[in-house]
């Protein structure tokens, strides 16, 4: 059961739900329900029907998102609950249910464990919590102002209680690293925990699609831009950083490939020199080969695909504290680690500078992907949850 339709793998809540979808479908009999934000596309289809048996789903418009969130969050619950209820889904999913024998019920993310079926056996459901989203809304409502840090505030509380109550309903929670698997431990010690971390497909993201060095410099950051961490942490590095770079160094550019751009961002960048923002691409690899990954984040839950999708193109990639704190990656090794304004300048012109450095940092993320993030060394975890 999953939140979001799981295909195809270009976001972060699809790359890990298809990934575990696409491990399980060769291993055992499976059905996917989710919800879908727009209709689907053929491609979609055919790819989840190739893998699963029934391929069941609702689509629930943005709008309609909204309204059921701001209904739910004034009865009492979260806004969580109610932007992802579907009442055309809760059927299918106990029409499946009355006409098949599951063994078990992978719920991704706690706003689906609303559609389990009353009665269905605790041993048989794992709840992927992927991350702690109780502490996302806390920490939102530490950096915003009135009304929003009210909202998120009941937000982040009333989600920590259902967090709390997942051990109730569910024999395993997994999540994706170590520091959220000890953070949900530290407010439900008792829980049976599990980390499941986040892979990298090295075939598609891998140097050998680098070519020949690009005729300039260029830095870049990939990510979903109406997802407000990435969109804050870009207009920051454009307002501290980028004007002493772009004054140190001719020939630099910044891309920002994402789609969501909002209008706040493109202020931002509008009269700016060599920064392009190039809305959604259909493939992001070209703006990665040969360039600087910069992950700038200034808040961040979990593992960042975009962290490890540029160290499996062998891109020297440099991101703050917060992007790095779900991979074991050594700074200095692997990557490059920059947080103030005066570390992200020096990080930029020193592998600029020294292009033997820029190879060296490339070569080890790489390495450091190929031996630590691959998807099947990441998801044998699902082998002994499920006893396959």
């Amino acid at each position: 059961m999953v939140h979001r339709t799981p295909y195809p793998p270009n976001r972060g809540h699809r790359i890990r739900s298809f990934h575990w979808l696409d491990y399980l479908a060769q291993r055992c009999d499976l059905d996917v329900a989710f919800l879908a934000d727009e209709p689907l596309t053929g491609e979609t289809e055919q790819a989840l029907r190739v893998r699963c048996r029934n391929v069941i789903w609702s689509l629930i418009l943005p709008w309609q998102r909204r309204i059921q969130a701001i209904l739910s969050l004034s009865v009492g619950a979260t806004a969580t609950k109610g932007a992802f209820w579907s009442n055309k889904l809760a059927r299918q999913i106990a029409s499946l249910c009355r006409r098949n024998s599951y063994d078990a019920i992978l719920v991704y993310c706690s706003s689906m464990v609303q559609y389990v079926p009353a009665g269905f056996r605790k041993d048989g459901v794992i709840v992927d919590l992927v991350d702690v989203d109780s502490q996302k809304w806390l920490d939102y409502s530490r950096t915003s102002s009135l009304p929003l840090k009210w909202l998120y505030r009941v937000e982040g509380v009333r989600l920590r209680h259902v967090e709390r109550r997942l051990p109730t309903l569910a024999s395993w929670i997994t999540l994706a690293t170590v520091p959220e698997c000890d953070l949900y431990k530290s407010f439900c010690p008792n829980a049976r925990t599990a980390v499941v971390e986040n892979g990298v497909n090295i075939d598609y993201f891998s140097p050998s699609l680098n070519g020949e060095e690009p005729s300039h410099h260029r830095l870049t950051f990939v990510g979903a831009l109406d997802y407000s961490p990435n969109r804050t942490g870009v207009i920051w590095f454009i307002n501290k950083v980028w004007p002493i770079l772009v004054q140190r160094f001719s020939d630099l550019e910044l891309y920002i490939v994402g789609a969501g751009a909002d209008g706040k961002l493109k202020a931002a960048v509008t009269h700016v020199p060599r920064v392009f923002l190039t809305g959604d691409v259909p493939d992001v690899r070209p703006f990665l080969a040969g360039a600087v990954a910069i992950v700038p984040l200034q808040l961040a839950r979990g593992v960042q695909n975009k962290v490890l999708e540029a160290m499996a193109m062998g891109c020297a990639t440099i991101a703050s504290s917060p992007a790095l704190e779900g991979i074991s990656a050594v700074p200095g090794r692997h990557v490059l680690k920059a947080d103030t304004p005066e570390e992200w300048i020096n990080a930029v012109a020193g592998v600029i500078k020294n292009p033997s450095l820029r190879k060296a940092i490339g070569h080890a993320a790489r390495d450091y992907i190929v031996q630590h993030h691959t998807w099947p060394q990441k998801l044998k975890a699902l082998d002994e949850l499920l006893q396959l």
